[in-house]
């Protein structure tokens, strides 16, 4: 579970009524379904690891962790969150959005004239900075069903903060205590990557 998962797990039991809105989509990752099943009825939901047995048909993965892809007793789960989800598909969604608009700029071959190397550098990280957070509570996620994690990335420089995010986020659940973290750049010997491949 993410960070904010858990803070909000804190006062569930104390709300008279629950209500949550998402716009991801779910119906091919039925392992989504559990924190929000959960989080509208808690007294009736039972672990993620029974959910995904039960309704992912989970089993052990190729590389090792959870294959969590599947689908199982799809109509028990149905009728099970019939009366609790109001679930909309992307033709109903897409006539309330305002139509798409697209913006094309023009940058001129002799652009260095107009960008600085410098501020390329800092729109560069801000980029990575807004994906850091959700890509390393989608990790911890993983990691706390005990899967393996690979994240690719073409910024090495960020790479200690994510490392700060995940540990963070995985708190002083167990999955911690088994964590193995390696890092592979262009400064990485060929060699050493292939050991490192092995190893994972």
């Amino acid at each position: 579970r993410s960070e904010r998962t858990r803070a909000t797990h804190q006062f569930i039991n104390r709300a008279a009524f629950r209500w949550i809105a998402t716009a991801t989509p779910v119906r091919d990752r039925l392992r989504d379904l559990w924190a929000q099943w959960y989080f509208v009825n808690p007294e009736a939901a039972e672990s993620s690891w029974k959910w995904v047995h039960y309704f992912c048909d989970a089993k052990p993965g190729r590389f090792g962790g959870l294959d969590t892809a599947g689908t199982s007793h799809v109509e028990e789960l149905r009728q099970r969150i019939e009366y609790s989800f109001d679930i909309k598909t992307r033709a109903e969604i897409a006539a309330f959005l305002p139509p798409k608009v697209r913006n094309l700029i023009r940058i001129p071959n002799d652009a260095r004239e107009y960008v600085r190397a410098s501020s390329i550098e800092d729109a560069l990280a801000a980029a990575a900075a807004t994906k850091l957070e959700p890509v390393a509570d989608r990790v911890c996620e993983a990691l706390m069903g005990y899967e393996k994690v690979l994240v690719i990335g073409n910024r090495h420089v960020w790479v200690p903060q994510m490392v700060e995010a995940i540990e963070r986020g995985l708190g002083n659940h167990p999955a911690r205590r088994n964590l193995w973290i390696r890092t592979l750049t262009g400064h990485v010997p060929v060699s050493k990557r292939q050991e490192l491949a092995a190893e994972f």
